[in-house]
């Protein structure tokens, strides 16, 4: 697969994520091969951005059960936007270019549950912080870790509103 040129094999793949439970074990020969296709479909360096309305428009073909794969490409299409903006640019945001080619429904639970681990990640965090010596590395530490959980809650509560701010006329448009 990663010799593919084009990221259209993208919704032909969608089945072979299978869904997490007991059967699922992170060092059998399947669940080992399935992170590596994982990670060949949201391979920036080689579709570049190209693959996110590929994914939008597939995430329905997932299985019901499947949800830690359709969170994890959420995941890596937010990073792959946001951590590419650089200062003094406007910014190119390929997924929410991409937000119409999704079925709304599958995309706005995927984000809301993206959202609510942003927030308790940064509950987490603040308690931790607050817990922290005042000695300065693990203060800094502890702060970075606050900073990370704002950054990466305010890049996905932006995604879902762009989702929420669209059309009804385009929303849904790749599924169709």
């Amino acid at each position: 697969m990663s010799s593919l040129k084009e990221p259209s094999f993208i919704p032909e793949v969608m089945r072979y994520f299978l869904p997490s439970g007991t059967q699922i074990d992170h060092w059998t020969m399947e669940d080992m091969w399935t992170e590596m296709m994982l990670q060949t479909v949201v391979n920036y360096y080689h579709f570049g951005p190209a693959y996110m309305p590929w994914v939008m428009r597939s995430l329905h073909l997932l299985h019901p059960g499947a949800r830690w794969a359709a969170s994890s490409f959420i995941f890596n299409m937010i990073y792959d936007t946001f951590c590419r903006i650089k200062p003094n640019e406007f910014p190119d945001l390929p997924i929410v270019d991409a937000l119409p080619s999704g079925k709304q429904d599958v995309v706005l639970g995927l984000l809301d549950d993206e959202v609510k681990g942003w927030q308790e990640a940064l509950a987490r965090a603040r308690a931790e912080l607050l817990k922290t010596p005042s000695s300065g590395q693990e203060t800094k530490r502890a702060q970075e870790a606050v900073d990370s959980a704002k950054e990466s809650l305010a890049c996905t509560e932006y995604v879902r509103g762009q989702l929420l701010l669209l059309p009804q006329e385009v929303i849904s448009i790749g599924y169709r």
